[in-house]
């Protein structure tokens, strides 16, 4: 598509945008950094559980907890009940290896299996996961909307204009809430199983930096600028192109009287978009 047709796009996409004579001033294509991360991630996941782990289980909270004492009751092996008792400790996250007390997905995981018949378990599970950046506004990329690293490209001089990721993301409760809408997304679409919720992360340190196509977008009446990410979605038979924001400010989501629970794109704090204000004399109209 042209930006032509991919303005008149977004004209029609983001209706709201444009009430009360807003219009685009800046709409202009460029190569956006985007910051693949990588954090540690400790997610509670519902998993399948065998039945030998849930009598260990049981025994330790009855306070039962040597491994021979185990072994005797079980006729488990010793060496046997010691791999399952550090793997509740260790791999599960149901036994606590500092207080030795059952954590909460321990305690949780014998109060949903007293039924033998559907064993599972709640794990906490320390995990790696790779999170890709809108880099200028540090803003979370929607599932839907990010490519692979593979179909995105390298810095390269003969970008023009060049525009470099504003620095490190700060983990807070916004980033988290944004973390959490794409875990939900996994988990609706079938990419993680469902009950996955995430209890904590360690600050995402960046793993590379690619760039792929975007708009740098600034309107008269809003006080800043934004980036879209156009991304295609299927609808019936064909596939559609998506020109939405990636976020807007805080204080422009309340002019335009933003409903923030439509889960459209996201509203970030106006601080975010600070870094945004310097780029708006390298850009013209298209």
């Amino acid at each position: 598509m042209s930006l032509e047709e991919d303005l008149k796009n977004f004209r029609e996409g983001c209706p709201e945008l444009f009430d009360n004579n807003r219009d685009v001033v800046i709409f202009k294509d460029f190569m956006c950094p985007i910051s693949i991360l990588e954090a540690t991630v400790k997610e509670f996941v519902v998993d399948e559980y065998e039945s030998a782990e849930l009598v260990v289980l049981r025994l330790y909270d009855a306070g039962v907890k040597t491994y021979d004492s185990i072994s005797a009751l079980t006729g488990i092996n010793t060496s046997l009940v010691k791999k399952l008792l550090e793997s509740e400790m260790y791999s599960y996250g149901h036994i606590d290896p500092i207080t030795l007390e059952l954590t909460q997905a321990g305690i949780q995981t014998l109060k949903d299996n007293i039924d033998n018949n559907n064993v599972y378990q709640h794990a906490l599970y320390e995990v790696k996961r790779k999170i890709q950046f809108e880099a200028l506004t540090g803003t979370v990329i929607k599932p839907e909307a990010e490519k692979s690293s593979i179909q995105m490209k390298n810095y390269s001089e003969k970008m023009n204009p060049v525009l470099f990721p504003k620095g490190q993301i700060t983990v807070d409760e916004e980033l988290l809430s944004e973390l959490n809408r794409n875990l939900k997304y996994y988990v609706d679409h079938n990419y993680l199983k469902d009950g996955n919720t995430i209890e904590s992360f360690s600050t995402p340190k960046s793993r590379e930096v690619k760039y792929r196509e975007a708009y740098f977008v600034k309107m008269n009446g809003l006080k800043y600028p934004f980036i879209i990410l156009p991304y295609y979605k299927n609808q019936k038979v064909k596939k559609k192109k998506i020109l939405e924001p990636t976020a807007i400010s805080l204080s422009d989501s309340k002019i335009i009287k933003y409903d923030k629970e439509s889960g459209k794109y996201l509203v970030r704090d106006n601080y975010n978009f600070d870094y945004l204000l310097q780029y708006d004399e390298q850009f013209v109209l298209g």
